[in-house]
């Protein structure tokens, strides 16, 4: 069987759904080959270091414009080169391809759009959630299945968009393999020293998307009874958002204690992980939650919030709160900072929670689903 991979979102950058994509070709690439799998990129193989096996084959076709390569590029690529079921990421499949689709739906649309409304999005920008909030709907019912990535998002598409539960399947993401605790103290050491914390610190990815909630993880920093020399480390592309969450902290008295550290590069992310005291997420919302996920896999205690699909993925491993509740997040930094017992506990425990996730299992579930669909 030959199975079409949408993984135009592919970069070096390794973010959203660039990451999703390189995971699952990664995973693919491992399994052994009873398919073949033709990966349609939108930048050249050699630019983006992927897997080179034979039963894998990488097929570009260079577009800056992503409704251009959903409704025409990717499904006369699929019927070039004759793929039976294609998987995409996609919230938009082509109208008129009558190719076997999967649709892996990452988390609904709705927030984004929403989001992107009442923010100063460009004129593309709102035509393209335009097209979306229309074909969205439409790509669900002619898909021949759609995946979630957790139980949440799945009642949500069977709440908001009437998806029958027969067509749909969780199949949950996970951390890859990089994300593991740190093998020496020494290198713990010279990341907190790099960002003036060498007693320690909480860590939080603030982007200034209002989802994050990234006020209440302050202030519940702010309030914690924990010692002053911990900070609070915040990596993630502020931009014109940082005044305000500066101001804050000033207001709050722990100016002196916050470290904004705008976007870092992958290597240095995970350093961020594995040296963190705890992690601490305050979300509104998350179709899935991989950064709980990747914090537990490197043995990093979490305190996170307790709505979508939160819960399901940190299992009985982490402090939930409810995300408007500062005092319960303050109290949550507070058993993990001042409790070396309850740290030592919740990183075992987030050990053998993230262990339950891995990129093979995804693959394999994905091709199984396509195998069923091409019947």
């Amino acid at each position: 069987m030959r199975i079409g991979i949408d993984a135009v979102h592919i970069s070096q950058t390794h973010k959203g759904n660039a990451r999703l994509e390189r995971s699952i070709v990664t995973a693919l690439a491992r399994l052994h080959a009873v398919h073949e799998f033709v990966v349609f990129l939108g930048a050249p193989v050699h630019q983006l270091r992927l897997p080179d096996v034979p039963h894998i084959m990488y097929v570009t076709a260079p577009s800056t414009n992503l409704i251009a390569w959903e409704q025409i590029i990717l499904p006369c690529l699929a019927r070039r080169y004759a793929t039976e079921c294609l998987i995409t990421f996609s919230d938009r499949i082509a109208l008129w391809s009558p190719k076997r689709v999967v649709m892996y739906v990452a988390e609904i649309p709705d927030y984004r759009i929403h989001m992107n409304r009442i923010s100063n999005a460009g004129k593309y920008q709102h035509f393209s959630d335009l097209l979306t909030r229309l074909i969205f709907p439409i790509s669900l019912r002619r898909s021949m299945h759609v995946c979630a990535p957790s139980h949440a998002t799945m009642k949500d598409l069977i709440a908001q968009y009437g998806v029958p539960s027969n067509k749909l399947t969780v199949v949950f993401e996970a951390a890859s393999e990089q994300f593991q605790p740190a093998t020496t103290d020494t290198n713990n050491e010279v990341v907190r020293s790099r960002y003036d914390s060498a007693a320690g610190y909480v860590l939080h990815f603030s982007t200034g998307d209002p989802r994050e909630n990234t006020f209440v993880a302050l202030q519940a920093f702010a309030e914690a009874d924990i010692p002053s020399s911990i900070r609070l480390v915040l990596p993630g592309n502020l931009d014109r958002d940082i005044a305000p969450l500066i101001a804050m902290a000033k207001e709050l008295n722990v100016g002196d204690r916050v470290r904004p550290l705008g976007c870092v590069p992958d290597t240095e992310l995970l350093e961020l992980y594995q040296t963190a005291d705890v992690f601490i997420d305050s979300t509104l919302y998350e179709g899935f939650g991989l950064q709980v996920l990747e914090a537990m896999a490197c043995g990093v205690p979490v305190v996170c919030s307790n709505v979508t699909s939160l819960p399901e993925i940190v299992g009985d491993a982490a402090i939930t709160c409810d995300p408007d509740d500062v005092a319960a997040f303050s109290a949550g930094l507070e058993a993990v900072l001042n409790n070396p017992e309850q740290a030592t506990t919740m990183r075992a425990a987030g050990l053998r929670q993230a262990a339950r996730f891995s990129w093979q299992r995804t693959a394999r579930e994905l091709i199984r689903i396509c195998e069923r669909a091409a019947v």
